[in-house]
């Protein structure tokens, strides 16, 4: 519950900074892996690891278990689908991302990849479960620490085009008080050319 409420909270502070409204491809689909798909899908592995390695050991489940390994499941292979789609989108738009970033995505997709594909034919598609324990948290252990590093691989990448856009902005604004002032000027110039041409 604590997790939990700690990722809603983390939303809501990326909701209110508008970081999850940027208009710049890169930096909003960043800011959707690293605010709203890596911290669900890093917790729900750290359940499943739990659960699954407790169920292997027992080397059965239970009703109870089983329905809450392959919602765990479900929402690992759901969110991981639009983690992807992000990363690749901001990948193929990011031409000056760090290239390190694409060796943390692979190994990030290949580590859930193989920890669900446990999971599922493993654990949940097997009557007589077979796999050791330790297996079990091992991958899962593993994935976590994928996504972990890929995490920490975002988030500079994702400081580097906010202060871009930063400095973008000022640009534009200083861009707009510079027009300002030479349209009042002009305004001023023409002003004085017309009163001057009225009172001669």
């Amino acid at each position: 519950l604590m997790i939990a409420s700690l990722l809603d909270l983390l939303s809501h502070v990326a909701d209110s900074s508008e970081m999850t409204l940027s208009d710049e491809v890169v930096t909003a689909h960043l800011t959707d892996a690293l605010i709203s798909r890596l911290p669900v899908v890093i917790e729900s592995m750290g359940q499943a690891r739990g659960l699954g390695a407790g169920v292997a050991a027992a080397g059965n489940s239970t009703a109870e278990q089983a329905t809450r390994l392959a919602v765990l499941a479900d929402r690992i292979e759901i969110n991981d689908k639009f983690l992807e789609k992000s990363l690749d989108t901001a990948l193929e738009h990011g031409q000056n991302l760090d290239p390190n970033l694409r060796r943390l995505v692979d190994n990030n997709r290949d580590g859930i990849h193989h920890f669900n594909k446990i999971l599922n034919d493993e654990l949940l598609q097997k009557e007589n479960i077979s796999i050791q324990g330790s297996e079990v948290f091992a991958a899962g252990t593993t994935a976590i620490s994928h996504a972990l590093a890929l995490f920490d691989g975002i988030s500079p990448a994702l400081d580097k085009h906010y202060i871009h856009g930063i400095d973008k902005a000022l640009a534009t604004e200083r861009l707009a008080i510079g027009s300002a002032i030479i349209i009042l000027a002009l305004v001023a110039y023409i002003f004085a050319g017309l009163y001057f041409s009225i009172n001669r």
